[in-house]
């Protein structure tokens, strides 16, 4: 009961203070927000007794939060390694003048920061060893695999 008497009185407080600070053209439409806030606060405990939830529909608005944070990363990865295996190809065509293909395995965290390389396969004719010898040099990775055609 102390916990709800204090949310009361906050929110009466955000609501004059709203008030006192939003625009002359915004003052109506401001008290019809505050006023809907303020009534869903008053009505809480009636609604607990008849288990309704106001804020339930909120929820899943964090599950696809979450889930559009992960379809970022696994992006994010995929932009890593076609970048990342451009500029190999770039790199072993300007200094060993092969042409080859490259397939760049990164692992990026949830966040979608590059955290390690931990394979590299490169793809072409007449590759030398010190192709991947630079490679793993170069780009610090774990394996570097060379696939002749």
């Amino acid at each position: 009961m102390k916990a709800y008497l204090i949310r009361i009185v906050a929110s009466a407080l955000l609501v004059t203070f709203c008030d006192m600070l939003a625009p002359k053209g915004w003052k109506k439409y401001m008290s019809i927000v505050t006023g809907l806030l303020l009534l869903a606060i008053l009505l809480e405990p009636v609604a607990r007794l008849q288990k309704i939830d106001f804020f339930a529909d909120y929820q899943p608005a964090q599950a696809q939060l979450s889930q559009g944070t992960q379809l970022y990363a696994e992006l994010l990865q995929k932009e890593f390694s076609k970048n990342l295996s451009t500029d190999i190809r770039e790199r072993i065509l300007s200094e060993f003048l092969v042409d080859v293909s490259v397939e760049a395995m990164v692992e990026t965290d949830d966040a979608g920061n590059l955290l390690r390389i931990p394979k590299i396969i490169i793809s072409g004719k007449n590759l030398p060893e010190k192709i991947r010898e630079r490679i793993a040099y170069i780009y610090d990775v774990d394996e570097v695999i060379l696939c002749a055609d």
